[in-house]
């Protein structure tokens, strides 16, 4: 089995929290409170390639809005579990969307063939007779690896981006170290520890 890069986001997000123990807190999906569920069900269908959240990025902003609206009539503890399952929309869709905004002619243009590199980099083969732990691993691995290519890739095809696309990824890896307590840090394999670790990402986007 291939983990694609166009679900590395949702990999990203399920990685968090399971890292994080809060998955443990939820349970499975069909334990989550079905508030919860009928809120992230717009966004979970959205296409996760970047070529498509490029392409469509005022109707993936709207469909977060409208999951934020809904979200917002459920109870306090689905609200964080929400708000940690959307970081990278909301990082992309309020914190930094006017500043992404003004580099996305360019960012379009270039989204399309940094997929495909990118594609072919970090696609990691899984299969079923793995432990979780190796599966976990490969997956912090494949986390990694897409983090950097895209960062690269998109900043050297569109060297404007360079700053709001730097701040992007420290902020999503500050959203992963939020998350998680030392203890379980330290519980981590390293290639897990490596993504967690602000001083470790940022040595890497800076080497770029």
């Amino acid at each position: 089995m291939v983990l694609p890069h166009g679900r590395h986001l949702l990999v990203t997000v399920i990685l968090v929290l399971q890292c994080a123990g809060i998955l443990a807190q939820l349970g499975d999906q069909s334990k989550m409170t079905d508030c919860l569920k009928t809120c992230l069900k717009p966004l979970m269908k959205i296409n996760r390639s970047f070529t498509y959240q490029f392409l469509n990025f005022d109707k993936v902003c709207d469909t977060l809005e409208k999951s934020q609206g809904c979200v917002s009539k459920c109870t306090v503890h689905d609200q964080k579990a929400f708000y940690q399952f959307t970081s990278f929309f909301r990082l992309h869709c309020i914190e930094f969307e006017e500043e992404l905004e003004d580099q996305m002619s360019c960012l379009r243009m270039v989204v399309a063939q940094v997929d495909k590199k990118c594609t072919s980099k970090c696609g990691i083969k899984t299969d079923k007779s793995m432990s979780k732990e190796q599966k976990m691993k490969l997956t912090c691995q494949q986390v990694e690896c897409n983090t950097l290519c895209y960062f690269e890739n998109f900043t050297k095809l569109c060297p404007d981006a360079r700053d709001v696309l730097m701040r992007i990824n420290v902020r999503q890896t500050q959203e992963l170290a939020m998350v998680t307590t030392d203890e379980q840090i330290s519980k981590m394999e390293a290639e897990c520890q490596n993504i967690h670790n602000l001083n470790y990402m940022k040595m890497k986007f800076v080497a770029i």
